[in-house]
């Protein structure tokens, strides 16, 4: 598949997610995932970590933005002028959010085998994005290339 906003030469992404445990007094024990972003040359890959909750507002704007689209289409005029919004509609990232919302279990379960699972799946998530996406504006967004740290 031709991710259509990269240029031939230098522009492309690579994305991986791994975790680590964190403890702290206000959250306790909790997991975060590694996201490894590459834009362009190998000495510009970026690694930041996130929580499950900025993955959660990742796919808040991904399934929103999807569902605003279907209820908008019922009201919509086709002689009306109005602005064109700049979401896009990204199904597979969706099915991969809902795919990973159905092996949830309840509260924080730090389990090695479902962190494992829950890892793939939020690597499938970002992949769909990526794949689907006609811009890169939302994975820079997720990563804020302003705050991460460099690998290199």
């Amino acid at each position: 598949m031709k991710l259509h906003w990269l240029t031939p030469v230098t522009m492309f992404f690579l994305l991986f997610v791994s975790k680590l445990f964190t403890q702290s007094k206000k959250h306790g024990k909790y997991a975060q995932f590694l996201v490894i972003y590459c834009e362009g040359t190998f000495r510009e890959t970026l690694g930041v970590w996130k929580r499950y909750s900025d993955f959660s507002a990742l796919a808040n704007k991904v399934t929103h933005g999807h569902e605003k689209c279907s209820s908008v289409l019922t009201h919509m005029n086709p002689l009306a002028i109005s602005d064109e919004t700049d979401f896009e509609m990204l199904p597979n990232a969706v099915t991969s959010w809902r795919l990973l919302k159905k092996r949830q279990r309840w509260y924080r379960c730090l389990d090695a085998g479902y962190l494992s699972l829950k890892v793939f799946l939020l690597e499938r998530f970002l992949h769909d994005i990526l794949f689907e996406s006609s811009s890169p504006n939302i994975l820079r967004d997720f990563v804020g290339t302003a705050q991460v740290q460099k690998l290199n």
